[in-house]
């Protein structure tokens, strides 16, 4: 399952489901054979440390990913968050920063630390309709 059906299924699993942001995705994936970075980039919303933190452990079982890997920092005050679970840490300093593996990016400007994810690790997943002819 790619992770834009992953994310339509989390979206709709939630409490509150948000059914413009279910359509936008829906929509994204019937016209959409591959992800772009600027894709990327137009999914991410802001959300509070602590409502990030509430959605990751209700609905951890449903995610993929290893939880050890979402610690946030002690001076991160929101997330930007993407697709599947994609986040990129908010600082109080007004810096974004993200860790993948060893090597880490902080910047002013969140285009730089977005490029840096993408390159590093979203780029993997950019495939939307697998068969599609």
């Amino acid at each position: 399952m790619n992770i834009i059906f992953k994310e339509i299924l989390f979206q709709k699993l939630k409490e509150k489901p948000n059914r413009k942001f279910i359509r936008r995705l829906q929509t994204y994936v019937d016209n959409t054979d591959e992800m772009t970075l600027e894709d990327f980039q137009s999914f991410g919303r802001f959300m509070s440390r602590w409502k990030f933190l509430d959605e990751i452990m209700i609905l951890s079982e449903f995610r993929s990913k290893n939880l050890n890997q979402r610690i946030l920092l002690p001076d991160c005050s929101d997330v930007l968050v993407y697709l599947d679970g994609f986040y990129i840490q908010v600082l109080k300093d007004n810096t974004f920063y993200k860790r993948i593996g060893d090597e880490e990016m902080q910047s002013k400007d969140i285009t730089e630390v977005e490029k840096f994810y993408w390159n590093k690790h979203v780029y993997k997943y950019k495939q939307i309709n697998y068969g599609k002819d």
